[in-house]
């Protein structure tokens, strides 16, 4: 999604995969979207096929910054990132939220005992030319590298937000656990 990047970097799912305790089956592709796992269920296949405990469960960035160019007011005049984005914003995040709660379900139902551990990500860092962000924020007026860092951590902010909230649900108490990501990436992209 137009992040800067210095070196490769590795994904949970890379971890994991580089750790030999580890058993890793991975459904994993780039720029896949939340809602096409859910309409595809592969993952329904594989887990009863291989039995794993537990499941990483990773996406969502590519279904909500796919919208990130409408999400965006032009021009901001102040300091209040929350002004910054249109209502869509928050529309889209519950469009993710019940994408989530539908995969949730189908994977509680049809494995009650899969523990599944969701993630949400670090602040991402837009680049100047960026096609998927950084260009975006410049087109809509953000030119300034501070006010880009002030939206991108509110947006994410609410991302991980949402997705934390998903581990609060009732139905999967105790099955769901959520991994909050901020300042996980070596680079300090934080101030």
């Amino acid at each position: 999604v137009g992040v800067e990047l210095n070196q490769e970097v590795k994904d949970v799912i890379d971890q994991l995969m580089a750790d030999s305790q580890f058993a890793v089956y991975s459904l994993a592709a780039a720029g896949d979207l939340i809602r096409n796992m859910y309409h595809q269920s592969e993952h329904l296949r594989i887990i009863r096929e291989e039995g794993p405990r537990i499941m990483l469960l990773s996406g969502g960035g590519n279904d909500f910054f796919e919208m990130f160019p409408n999400m965006l007011q032009a021009n901001p005049q102040n300091d209040d990132p929350s002004t910054w984005i249109k209502t869509n914003c928050h529309v889209e995040l519950e469009v993710l939220k019940k994408y989530y709660v539908a995969l949730l379900t189908e994977l509680h139902t049809a494995h009650p005992t899969l523990d599944i551990i969701l993630h949400g990500y670090d602040y991402i860092i837009p680049r100047p030319n960026g096609p998927y962000i950084g260009n975006f924020m410049i087109d809509k007026g953000y030119m300034e590298k501070a006010k880009q860092k002030v939206l991108i951590r509110y947006i994410m902010e609410l991302f991980n937000d949402a997705l934390a909230e998903l581990a609060t649900i009732h139905a999967f108490a105790g099955k769901e656990h959520y991994l909050r990501m901020i300042g996980t990436l070596e680079k300090d992209n934080q101030g």
